[in-house]
Order: C-alpha cells, then structure tokens, then sequence
C-alpha cells in the first residue's frame, strides 16, 4: 500500500515536470501562467496527499474517536452493605 501510494505521489510529480516544460515552450503567458499554476497544485498535491490506511487501521481510529466523546461511566460506591 506504501509503495503504491509513492508511485503516485511520484506520477504527479512526474506530470507537474512535462507542464513546467510545456510552460516554458507556451510562447503566449496566459497559457504559461495557467500551465505553471496547474504544476503548482499537482506538486502540492503530492506533498499533502493523505497516508494511506487499512480498513482495521481506520475502524480502529472510529472505535477511539468514539471512545473518547463516550461520557465517563458512573461507578457504584465502594463498601456495600450485603
């Protein structure tokens, strides 16, 4: 899962690489700036991308998401009579 989560990461990378290049053959700047703009948010995109999780790794954060807004269980006082 780590490994194609980095293949990913490295296609946008890969992909926002042939718009700078493209950028720099565009001879009008409109189409420079959007290209330059468009290699920007697939670079961002690549940093920020989520982590990647197993189905148990994400039930397991439900279940202590869940756990924690759960009130404090009430506690019987100690030394009952019989």
């Amino acid at each position: 899962m780590a490994a194609r989560n980095e293949a990913e990461r490295e296609q946008y990378r890969q992909a926002a690489r042939t718009l700078r290049e493209k950028a720099e053959k565009e001879a009008d700047a409109k189409g420079r700036e959007r290209y330059l703009a468009y290699a920007l948010a697939l670079e961002r995109f690549a940093r920020t991308m989520p982590i990647p999780k197993t189905r148990r790794q994400r039930w397991l954060e439900i279940l202590r998401e869940r756990a924690g807004t759960r009130p404090p269980e009430k506690r019987r006082e100690q030394g009952m009579e019989r």
